[in-house]
């Protein structure tokens, strides 16, 4: 169980620095990232938990934490979005992932095999929409002020995280047919720096919020 890997101390002080932050946070939509960032900690030490003191399988629950990874991004894209027609797209993203998710899960991969096709498919989601909160924040920001703007670092940490899970995914059935990755450490080897990058850039997020009466509500 014990010593814990670098990518949860990075998750942990996601969860510090929001919970420090609080006050400038709990004015906008941010507010929400406290309870996602618990939900994620409890599931990394869970999963840990599950793997290394009781050895059993752990696929089981990330089947079911990472779907709700995927909605939890889309709802703060669905609030930060200022173009009408990319709230909606993500509105419905959240409705039909949710079918996929449960029919997927149910009926085509079943839960205790890990499912890959989620993966790609709310990485794909999650790509397009940082590309998309991009070009609006292009159109509804003035430049000086982008690299202020919160939603900008969520942007981009959302970004190169699903780009690289996206890009291992295509080509994992090539690397696992060849013997590459059998027992998937270049995958979690891959995921595990990625966290780095993202829960960093969460955190420079939550820095770069200003305080209560200073900006406006989400």
């Amino acid at each position: 169980m014990f010593p814990l890997p670098p990518h949860i101390y990075f998750e942990l002080a996601a969860l510090l620095c929001s919970i420090l932050l609080w006050q400038r946070l709990r004015s906008s939509f941010f507010r929400f990232f406290i309870y996602y960032l618990v939900f994620i900690v409890v599931i990394e030490l869970t999963g840990r938990y599950i793997r290394k003191v009781l050895h059993q399988p752990n696929v089981w629950l990330y089947n079911l934490s990472i779907p709700l990874e995927y909605l939890f991004y889309a709802f703060v894209f669905w609030k930060g979005f200022k173009i009408a027609a990319f709230r909606i797209l993500a509105g419905w993203f959240i409705i039909l992932f949710c079918i996929y998710t449960v029919f997927n899960l149910c009926f085509i991969n079943g839960i205790s095999t890990f499912a890959s096709n989620n993966v790609t498919m709310g990485s794909f989601f999650m790509i397009l929409f940082s590309l998309l909160f991009f070009y609006d924040l292009y159109i509804n920001t003035e430049t000086e002020t982008v690299w202020k703007t919160p939603m900008f670092w969520i942007a981009a940490g959302v970004l190169l995280f699903n780009a690289g899970e996206f890009t291992y995914n295509l080509f994992s059935p090539f690397l696992i047919t060849k013997g590459y990755d059998n027992t998937a450490r270049m995958f979690s080897s891959i995921n595990n720096k990625l966290i780095w990058v993202l829960y960093s850039f969460l955190i420079v997020a939550f820095l770069c919020k200003k305080p209560l009466g200073k900006s406006m509500k989400g």
